[in-house]
């Protein structure tokens, strides 16, 4: 869930096909960036929203994320 080197500060990584829950609202992943990450909503108006890093680790010490995994992976549904 987190990914670090020894020269950068750690932060989330996020699979393609993971669904991101942030303050109770579902997203899919758009996009990761060396600033943050672009999230889509998974709801019916589909907006974008960019976080940073930083907020996405204070928001996670804070409990207010949830991940999961392969939620939008149909070979990993059918698994299920």
């Amino acid at each position: 869930m987190y990914a670090s080197s020894s020269t950068q500060k750690s932060h989330y990584a996020f699979g393609s096909h993971d669904r991101v829950t942030i303050e109770n609202v579902p997203y899919s992943l758009h996009q990761q960036t060396e600033v943050g990450c672009v999230f889509i909503r998974d709801d019916e108006t589909q907006l974008a929203q960019q976080f940073s890093h930083e907020e996405l680790l204070r928001l996670g010490n804070d409990h207010r994320i949830r991940v999961e995994k392969g939620y939008f992976d149909p070979h990993y549904a059918a698994k299920q």
